[in-house]
């Protein structure tokens, strides 16, 4: 009866084990995957006019802009990947605190990248947005 419990006590040990192990496996694969995209993205270069149009898209001759619901402040918004990094910099670059954003009368009051909710309202873990808060 001893003996029996010593092996199933033996068999809870290698399953907990190799749970372990692929968890390591499956995160290393990540690891891997994100650097292998970042180095993709380090090579392109994004035009700063084709960023901008991205942001403000007009629709109807007016620019599209959402409200934050914590803050209560207006944003434009650009939607891009965690391993964009070079997109990113550019878009943090094209719009210093206290300038007016091209071709609207847009003082911008802050920038910064935040997670994006999925239908559920979770973060998603992949998906970013950037953000331009005006007055």
């Amino acid at each position: 009866m001893e003996q029996e419990w010593i092996q199933l006590g033996k068999y809870i040990i290698y399953i907990f084990i190799i749970i372990a192990l692929l968890y390591l496996v499956i995160k290393l694969s990540e690891k891997m995957m994100l650097f292998l995209f970042r180095k993709i993205n380090d090579k392109k270069t994004y035009s700063t006019e084709k960023l901008l149009k991205k942001l403000l898209k007009p629709k109807r001759n007016q620019h599209i802009s959402r409200q934050d619901s914590n803050t209560g402040e207006k944003y434009y918004f650009l939607s891009y990947w965690v391993w964009q990094e070079n997109k990113f910099s550019v878009l943090a670059g094209l719009f210093p605190k206290g300038s007016i954003v091209k071709g609207t009368d847009s003082q911008v009051t802050g920038t910064g990248g935040y997670p994006t909710k999925n239908k559920k309202g979770k973060n998603r873990r992949y998906k970013r947005e950037f953000r331009v808060y005006y007055v």
